[in-house]
């Protein structure tokens, strides 16, 4: 029997009618229009971008508050910072967060137990530690956290914030060696790094890092990991120098951050380096000789797709960063004691224009979560002041032990409609009074005696109003400093 000759695409064709095959033919991408498309949409044609970093032993942090995208993606470890929270408290599932950490803070205040200076830093610790467990629970790498970052210039308060946000960490069941708390590179900042390492065996993570002089001093000081301002670091030079530089590798910012990595290497410094804030995915590409980047959701989502540019892997000895590196000399005085003053007046001037000027944007961004935080403290102290007076007009409840009923006389024995004795007057006020306290301890207010429920109604009110003008006047110091750029 005959083999029949193998079919053509003509003859696969000859029974699709002329216009579909047209139809057909139109639809489908010729091999220059081909080319034009980007490679994901037809598969990669090569590694991925996320195979690439890891293929270069780069890791990947995820600065995120998307709960589902930690579960899907399955990165090296989680971050958050104060955009990010700042950007997702309108979410729903944020937002509860911070309803819960607002409750527990004034249930902490009315049991007498608020670690915090002040309520609104309790809620604050609270509300981070909250979702940082959210963040570990869906991660298996590490975790980094942060304190406020307008605390920068006071070791003593990092020191006490960061101490209190492992505490709670630990409460929670999660080891502390899954912790790193961000803490920005300033003189006091390195201070605060140095006493929680050697002393509390915390570790820290010095952010805002402007250069090598910088990254040198907060590896000496104890940091486990230091973070390079890469957006900042480019836009320092760009501005010092008005230009704009397309060829990243050519980049003189790159090259600082590149050299920084070498002299890392070369010295064999224990310590993690790690690009933060980058402006575009595209900057990720000379960034492979680092121990890990940073991503927000944006530039996370383009792991998947195979990009324009290949990931460095090391440094080549030929290239200028590397050349850099070995001619750097950093003193090795102690960098907590005077960083400032060990720095040449080139590396103090780029700390100045990057680091503070990153600072003053964090600055707003905390006073703009203050500003939330506060509306939810003033809503739930307001309500629970007004349950409290509701349920002492009504007699129903009461925060107090029930007295021990007196004994009654025969007569109101028989006689079952007969009402018990009434409480004395002053040990109405006394429970009144303390209830009173336990709600209005953070407005500052103690309800006088002898007073009815308008009138502490409307003194309640005044106490309000006292606390939204004290925070006007903090709003007035978070003016813009002239020389900073705010988002």
């Amino acid at each position: 029997m005959p083999v029949p000759a193998p079919l053509t695409p003509r003859d696969i064709n000859r029974d699709v009618p002329l216009s579909v095959r047209r139809h057909i033919r139109n639809a489908t991408p010729s091999s220059s229009s081909r080319a034009r498309i980007p490679p994901d949409v037809h598969g990669c044609a090569g590694p991925k971008l996320k195979e690439r970093l890891h293929a270069a032993e780069t890791a990947i942090v995820y600065d995120t508050l998307d709960l589902a995208g930690v579960s899907v993606h399955d990165l090296e470890g989680t971050a958050l910072g104060p955009g990010t929270v700042l950007d997702a408290l309108g979410d729903e599932h944020v937002y509860y967060h911070l309803w819960v950490a607002t409750k527990m803070v004034l249930e902490d205040l009315s049991a007498g137990k608020l670690r915090a200076p002040t309520i609104y830093s309790a809620v604050f610790e609270r509300l981070v530690v909250e979702l940082g467990k959210a963040l570990i629970d869906r991660s298996s790498g590490p975790h980094f956290t942060f304190v406020d970052t307008r605390l920068h210039d006071d070791g003593e308060a990092i020191c006490a914030s960061a101490i209190r946000l492992i505490d709670m960490f630990e409460e929670g069941g999660i080891e502390r060696k899954r912790i790193i708390v961000s803490i920005p590179a300033t003189e006091a900042g390195l201070r605060a790094v140095n006493e929680l390492y050697f002393e509390h065996r915390i570790q820290s993570n010095a952010v805002y890092v402007s250069g090598i002089a910088h990254a040198a001093a907060c590896a000496e000081a104890g940091a486990k990991a230091i973070s390079l301002s890469v957006g900042p670091v480019l836009d320092y030079y760009e501005r010092k120098r008005k230009t704009t530089y397309v060829n990243l590798s050519r980049h003189p910012g790159m090259e600082v951050i590149q050299a920084t990595s070498v002299y890392f290497k070369l010295h064999d410094i224990p310590c993690y380096l790690m690009g933060t804030n980058l402006r575009t995915i595209d900057e990720v590409g000379p960034l492979g000789c680092l121990s890990a980047v940073m991503l927000p959701d944006k530039q996370v989502a383009s792991l998947e797709a195979c990009p324009s540019f290949n990931v460095l892997g090391q440094v080549a000895e030929s290239s200028p960063a590397y050349a850099r590196a070995e001619e750097v000399k950093v003193p090795q005085s102690p960098p907590h004691r005077g960083l400032l003053s060990r720095m040449s007046s080139t590396s103090r001037e780029m700390m100045k224009g990057i680091t503070m000027n990153t600072l003053g944007r964090m600055k707003y961004k905390m006073g703009r979560i203050d500003e939330v935080i506060y509306k939810e403290v003033k809503a739930q102290m307001l309500f629970q002041d007004n349950r409290v007076i509701a349920l002492l007009k009504t007699g129903r409840g009461s925060p107090m032990k029930a007295s021990t009923p007196t004994k009654r006389s025969g007569k109101q024995r028989a006689d079952g409609d007969a009402s018990p004795p009434k409480r004395k007057p002053e040990v109405e006020h006394a429970r009144t009074r303390r209830v009173s306290m336990s709600f209005s301890r953070d407005l500052e207010e103690r309800i006088p005696p002898k007073k009815d429920d308008a009138t502490r109604r409307k003194d309640l009110l005044h106490a309000v109003r006292r606390t939204e003008e004290e925070l006007a006047v903090r709003k007035d110091e978070r003016k813009p400093v002239e020389g900073i750029d705010y988002f």
